[in-house]
């Protein structure tokens, strides 16, 4: 549901996946809405794997300049070691997946930041059993985490019959001046070069030179990206074998919560942690190798060695 600003503030909206799905707003920056509605925690560790595969693709196809917000039922619970004040005292599979994927890119549960007491941190009460969790998280990036002013849920059982509560988030966003857009400039360009073209032409020459004016604008007002190669971490068969050993660590904890258990759970976490960081020190040294490459090709013609020839 929208309100009248939100609704003409809408660019678009459209389902990623049966389970993810995206909406776009306009403003500076730009607000992108991921909503998700995750597999439980005793569903198949296959489903789980593909829902979050699916959902570390759609954070990845937003700008890194959006204002990003994820929010939904993760049926994840989240413990002190995973969050900073959360509801839970430990973090089930689920939430293993959860903050893998908080990890890997760097976000941030807001619901969990504020210190407010145990009965403003729930989300989920239980119909059958009455038992309260904390099930449902909005997510932003870390580099927006100072702009969170507020975040906690509010009971809403009674006007729509909900065993969830509404998570809201309260948000303060500095604005900057927009610069002005490429599209304008382009088309300044093009009409300068056409005005250009002579009178009384052929209309085929006069359309070869109008092609000539589009191509040479766009030369000039169309950067040129490097294709990347997609980050994949939490693929990478290291970060695999690490998380393998948190879960393992983890369903150890369960079946015998002993001090020994969690010291080897906090262990099996740390590894998982240095191994993101690793590989994503790796990437950013092969991103350097390819920039250094491509110098070294134009200073010295491409010849390899930067040998020349007379």
């Amino acid at each position: 549901m929208l309100g009248s600003l939100a609704r003409k503030a809408l660019r678009r909206v459209y389902h990623h996946t049966d389970r993810i799905l995206i909406a776009e707003f306009s403003g500076n920056p730009i607000t992108t809405v991921i909503v998700v509605y995750s597999p439980t925690n005793v569903a198949p560790p296959e489903e789980v794997e593909k829902f979050y595969e699916d959902l570390a693709t759609a954070v990845r196809d937003v700008p890194a300049h959006n204002f990003l917000a994820i929010l939904g039922d993760f049926n994840a619970r989240l413990g002190p070691e995973d969050a900073r004040i959360p509801y839970h005292d430990s973090t089930n599979r689920n939430g293993a997946y959860l903050t893998a994927l908080l990890m890997e890119h760097e976000l941030l549960p807001v619901n969990t930041m504020f210190r407010k007491r145990t009965g403003k941190r729930w989300t989920f009460q239980d119909r059958a059993s009455g038992m309260l969790r904390q099930l449902d998280y909005i997510l932003v990036r870390q580099k927006w985490r100072n702009s969170i002013l507020n975040a906690e849920p509010y009971s809403t059982f009674s006007s729509v019959g909900s065993d969830h509560r509404v998570v809201s988030r309260r948000v303060r966003l500095s604005l900057r001046v927009p610069k002005p857009s490429p599209r304008i400039r382009y088309t300044e360009e093009v009409r300068s070069r056409f005005q250009l073209l002579d009178e009384g032409l052929e209309p085929s020459s006069e359309y070869r030179r109008f092609v000539v004016a589009n191509e040479e604008a766009t030369r000039l007002c169309v950067p040129v990206l490097d294709k990347t190669r997609t980050s994949l971490q939490s693929r990478h068969p290291d970060v695999v074998v690490a998380r393998g050993r948190v879960e393992e660590a983890r369903l150890g904890y369960v079946r015998e919560p002993t001090v020994e258990r969690r010291g080897i759970l906090n262990e099996a976490k740390q590894l998982l942690f240095s191994t993101y960081d690793r590989i994503k020190g790796e990437e950013l040294m092969e991103r350097v190798q390819r920039v250094q490459a491509a110098q070294g090709e134009r200073q010295y013609g491409g010849r390899p060695g930067g040998s020349s020839t007379r």
